[in-house]
């Protein structure tokens, strides 16, 4: 075997033996807040889990579903990552926001998303476990 060939043949066996890159990962889970089910997401780094400075995103205006698009604005954001993402009340996957439910109209307030947000993070476990001045 020549030199260049054993170089191949290490520089392939390392490539190999090497763990990959961390994955992004968008985790959907349920929850209550007032006796109503919530959907929420949580994108993180599957590698760096303790690491990430926790950002929590406060829902804005509109009935266009949210959560399952969180991943795309986080594609250039450096890892690790660990953002929480409270779906509003109202809002089914995949809604287009053309026209809003009577259940997402009747909650649309700024001063219960930011109720919904806080009860939120006192709940969802690894959240809740976190020194206020942790969460972003």
């Amino acid at each position: 075997m020549t030199l260049r060939q054993l170089l191949t043949h290490a520089a392939l066996a390392t490539l190999v033996a090497t763990p990959a890159f961390a994955a992004r990962v968008l985790d959907e889970a349920t929850l209550k807040i007032d006796g109503q089910e919530r959907r929420y997401y949580h994108l993180r780094d599957t590698e760096t889990p303790d690491v990430a400075q926790p950002i929590v995103l406060l829902s804005g205006s509109g009935c266009k579903d949210f959560g399952s698009r969180v991943p795309f604005f986080f594609e250039r954001y450096p890892a690790p990552v660990d953002v929480y993402f409270l779906e509003k009340i109202g809002i089914q996957k995949g809604a287009d926001g053309q026209a809003c439910s009577e259940s997402y109209n009747q909650a649309d307030t700024l001063e219960r998303r930011v109720n919904d947000t806080l009860a939120f993070i006192g709940q969802e476990p690894a959240l809740k476990a976190m020194a206020c001045s942790t969460i972003r």
